[in-house]
């Protein structure tokens, strides 16, 4: 959940006060059900299949996590809701290069809890060639209480890390891996640079303005392997027209801040450049799914000056 660091990124949203924080109402959980498969996913890896006990187990696990951050996600149990990757149209593409290719590696940038890596496991990805990434690594760990599991039975690799560092991540260093799979030493991106053959970030790019978002992508295409077929793939907020807008304000000291929300054309833009700049190409899919499109976009709409979810993928050619 990718909120960005004091220095290279914007601060942190701050903890709002306890007038200005909107408080948890445990009647979301229905009023916003989850969908059977996610319910499924969930019950079969806590092993709680009473709906009034897996209720409150979850429950509890956001009353934590809110405390550590109060992402509207967290108030709305949208980090509970493992199908989102499933609903973007590179995610059977990524399923299907991982059975032709089993060496394929996957990060998932701002993994949060790590909802979707476990989505991307039930599906048969292999857990140990997936790394998730966050700032909070509070949010992993509560992740691995929620569904019951442990670095034993999910092993994917977890580093906490702020992706605009270049103690994190230096595109300009030599130093990376030439051992195939994810190093059991691994504590940066860095050796991971060009080994990626997916990256997924999902609710990230809309948190920055316009140049961080462009310098976003550069890391991004940094670490994605040079082979043809690799991708990034995502999804975050989208406008028709692209322009700044002020994220909603936490709190009446709170100024918000000016980011940036792209349109199809305009995020289609930035990356041929991205590509152009590194000397290769991209076959670039975007499409902007508008609030009125689906229940799910509604549901998880927390965004002031957007019309709706911009869905996309790049791919290597």
């Amino acid at each position: 959940m990718g909120t960005k660091e004091a220095g290279s990124l914007p601060p942190p949203t701050p903890r709002m006060s306890d007038s200005a924080v909107p408080s948890l109402d445990e009647a979301l959980w229905d009023a916003n059900p989850l969908l059977p498969e996610e319910l499924e996913l969930l019950a079969s890896q806590t092993g709680i299949r009473d709906s009034e006990e897996l209720k409150r187990h979850v429950v509890e696990i956001q009353k934590r996590a809110y405390e550590i951050h109060s992402y509207p996600c967290i108030r709305t149990f949208n980090f509970v809701r493992s199908s989102r990757i499933a609903r973007l149209p590179g995610y059977e593409k990524a399923l299907a290069l991982q059975r032709s290719h089993p060496d394929t590696l996957l990060l998932d940038i701002a993994c949060g809890f790590g909802t979707e890596i476990r989505k991307l496991v039930s599906n048969g990805f292999p857990a140990e060639n997936i790394v998730g990434t966050d700032l909070h690594s509070e949010f992993w760990e509560l992740g691995h209480e929620l569904f019951k599991s442990s670095p034993k039975t999910l092993p994917a690799k977890f580093l906490a890390g702020d992706i605009f560092s270049r103690a994190f991540f230096n595109p300009d260093s030599d130093d990376s891996s030439t051992r195939e799979g994810i190093p059991s030493t691994l504590t940066t991106l860095t050796p991971l640079k060009g080994k990626l053959t997916l990256i997924h970030a999902a609710s990230f790019f809309h948190l920055f303005d316009e140049q961080t978002q462009l310098a976003l992508a550069r890391i991004l295409t940094a670490l994605l392997s040079p082979e043809s077929g690799a991708m990034i793939f995502g999804v975050q907020v989208g406008r028709r027209v692209a322009g700044p807008r002020t994220r909603v304000k936490y709190s009446e000291d709170d100024t918000g801040e000016d980011l940036y929300t792209h349109s199809p054309e305009s995020w289609r833009a930035m990356w041929e450049a991205v590509f152009a700049e590194s000397g290769g190409a991209g076959e670039i899919e975007v499409h902007l799914k508008l609030k009125d499109e689906g229940q799910d976009t509604a549901r998880a709409w927390s965004e002031d000056g957007a019309d709706g979810w911009l869905i996309w993928s790049v791919t290597r050619v």
